[in-house]
């Protein structure tokens, strides 16, 4: 028994000290870690000032304020320059001043003038050679346009002229071309040198054919058609396969 409250007693301590180890190692962790954050924090706060004074450097460089001056600084050279104004004034006035002297200086452009101006002067070369350039695609395209039209007007003229034999050959522009195996008695007459007789001769044959040409030609075999009616009738027609 005195073993086992012996055994107890130390297990009991072991496990308190490994808690206390674990507090402290915790708070270590966390001590370490904010000051690592407060230090990061004092860098950019540092950076960040020392950014700030530059760009406060350039603000006076640009005013043409000395860096570092406040308005005291100001004030006095404000002063100065009127001190030398009046004193300007009185020696013009009792004419011991020479012309040259009072003409105002001209003040020579900066370096961040004479890019700006650089800048400007190429975005105008840049604008004027794109609009050189949609004029140039303007005019290919009017170009393109012109050579078109007369090839579509010829496409029409050979149309007409296909749909639309010459009148001298008896034929007729409104008969459109159509199956020679379908055609209706109707149809066969409104060809050119086919009348009632003759379209009957074709549909008898073609019933003799099983129905169905295999070629327009074909219609040599029918009586009273012969080459110079085949010649005029053959534009209208076709065999659908």
């Amino acid at each position: 028994m005195l073993f086992l409250q012996r055994w107890g007693n130390k297990t009991v301590f072991a496990i308190v000290a490994a808690v206390i180890a674990l507090i402290g190692w915790l708070g270590y962790e966390l001590v370490h870690r904010s000051s690592q954050a407060a230090s990061e924090w004092r860098s950019a706060d540092e950076e960040m000032t020392r950014l700030l004074a530059q760009q406060a450097d350039a603000r006076h460089n640009k005013s043409g304020t000395a860096p570092g001056l406040g308005k005291e600084g100001q004030q006095a050279g404000q002063q100065t320059r009127q001190q030398t104004g009046q004193q300007t004034g009185q020696q013009t006035g009792n004419g011991s001043m020479p012309v040259e002297q009072m003409e105002p200086e001209k003040k020579e452009p900066s370096a961040a003038e004479q890019g700006k101006k650089q800048e400007e002067a190429a975005d105008k070369q840049e604008n004027g050679a794109a609009v050189q350039r949609e004029n140039g695609a303007k005019q290919e395209e009017a170009l393109s346009k012109q050579g078109s039209e007369p090839a579509k007007q010829g496409n029409e003229t050979v149309k007409r002229s296909n749909a639309a034999p010459d009148s001298k050959s008896g034929t007729s522009s409104n008969v459109g071309s159509f199956d020679l195996n379908k055609a209706t008695a109707q149809q066969l007459t409104a060809l050119p040198g086919i009348g009632d007789s003759k379209a009957k001769a074709i549909i008898v044959y073609r019933e003799q054919l099983g129905g169905r040409f295999r070629t327009v030609d074909q219609l040599l075999n029918v009586k009273g058609i012969g080459d110079k009616v085949l010649a005029k009738i053959k534009p209208y027609l076709y065999i659908d396969s």
